[in-house]
């Protein structure tokens, strides 16, 4: 599996969605909780969980660096589900 990138400028705070629908696809639980892991560097401005998708709020970063987040899914199932997903924001100046 590839691990997804995506970008953004120093001075940006922007919204990430995060989805687990595709691996959702089929389930009869739902969507519990998550916890999202940020590195120094980053700030968490907001998150939130709708359905099936994370959504995060990144703020700050330095240029010419890569931060890799981690995002994971709880199920209300018992025992609960966990899945986990990452991707890598490099943060460059344009």
């Amino acid at each position: 599996m590839t691990i997804q990138k995506r970008t953004k400028q120093p001075g940006e705070t922007l919204e990430y969605p995060v989805s687990f629908a595709r691996w959702a696809r089929g389930r009869t639980d739902a969507a519990a909780s998550f916890t999202v892991d940020v590195p120094a560097g980053l700030t968490l401005e907001a998150s939130s969980l709708e359905g099936w998708v994370v959504w995060l709020v990144l703020k700050g970063g330095t240029a010419g660096t890569s931060y890799k987040i981690t995002v994971r899914l709880s199920t209300n199932s018992t025992p609960a589900i966990v899945k986990e997903v990452e991707f890598v924001l490099q943060v460059r100046e344009i």
